[in-house]
């Protein structure tokens, strides 16, 4: 924001500049809400790249009334970690009629731990356009369209990592990747969204892993994984989604070495035309896991140019 640090932060008039004197004034008035009238920027001077708020666990971060950019911006060559904080995009007050989300991570690092809560924007609710993002712990919820959104281009090795945490009740896609290199899921859920994990126009080159205690459950959509390089399942759950679990195109390689596709829908494993199109040697390969219960095909792999099964 455009504010002032030796502001006491009581008014829009009076508004502070960075994310350490706002959580200062909460702490020394006894209150529980910061207003948001300006992007935080993360290198500005004075500006925190490690947001904690434990010492208010009631708080909360809000969008104000009006404002309707980007929450949090972390720039190029920063870093930022949350960590037991709670923004909220205020959607039911501020329609925004632009795609800004509540954290743009823009070639930067973005961190997720325990007790950070990301929910309620109208758009996005991170949107990290060629950074990278880890997600160890909180939860991004009931935001409109995306609870977390990936951009980047085929020269880069940004990556979307997620070992804990929650993303849930977004209304169209929780994970949403475009040209991102990897995106590794060992931990957490991501549920009850429209579309669990999305890549698209990937350039054949995105890796998505699926492994540990990982789930993908309760969505309408498990998984869809089109124009990549390879889709990995070595554990974790993708289980009692509405439809099918599994829908690829255009993809290199599905490996499955552990894990389960149990009880969903539709397909369990949906290979759609155009599968290896232009592609040398597209794969199937399972060697462990368990596919069962789906209420259409286990597998339909009609499309894959080599298909075997050799366990599980």
């Amino acid at each position: 924001t455009n504010g002032i640090d030796t502001n006491d932060g009581s008014s829009a008039a009076n508004a502070v500049k960075t994310f350490a004197r706002a959580k200062q004034r909460l702490i020394d008035t006894g209150g529980d809400v910061i207003i948001v009238i300006g992007a935080a920027l993360i290198n500005n001077t004075g500006e925190l790249s490690n947001w904690d708020l434990s010492e208010k666990p009631n708080a909360v971060i809000l969008r104000g009334l009006g404002y309707t950019g980007h929450l949090v911006h972390v720039p190029n060559g920063y870093s930022l970690t949350l960590s037991n904080i709670t923004f909220d995009g205020n959607k039911e007050n501020v329609a925004l009629s632009t795609t800004n989300s509540i954290i743009y991570n823009n070639y930067g690092t973005l961190t997720i731990n325990a007790g950070t809560t990301i929910r309620n924007n109208y758009y996005y609710g991170v949107y990290s356009y060629y950074g990278s993002m880890y997600m160890n712990g909180g939860t991004i919820s009931n935001n409109n369209n995306y609870g977390v959104y990936c951009y980047s281009s085929t020269s880069r090795l940004d990556e979307f990592v997620m070992t804990g945490g929650t993303i849930t009740e977004n209304t169209s896609y929780g994970v949403y990747s475009r040209y991102l290199k990897n995106i590794t899921i060992s931990g957490g859920e991501i549920s009850k969204n429209n579309y669990g994990i999305v890549t698209s126009n990937s350039g054949y080159i995105s890796v998505l892993k699926i492994s540990g205690t990982a789930k993908i459950n309760e969505n309408y959509y498990g998984i869809s994984h089109q124009y990549a390089d390879s889709l990995i399942i070595e554990g974790g759950q993708i289980n009692n989604n509405t439809n099918h679990a599994v829908a690829i195109g255009n993809c290199r390689s599905f490996l499955m070495t552990g894990g389960e596709i149990k009880n969903n829908g539709s397909y369990g494993i949906s290979a759609s035309t155009g599968v290896g199109a232009g592609l040398a040697n597209s794969s199937f390969s399972m060697t462990n896991g368990e596919i069962s219960g789906n209420k259409s095909y286990a597998i339909n792999a009609s499309y894959f140019n080599d298909f075997s099964i050799t366990g599980g």
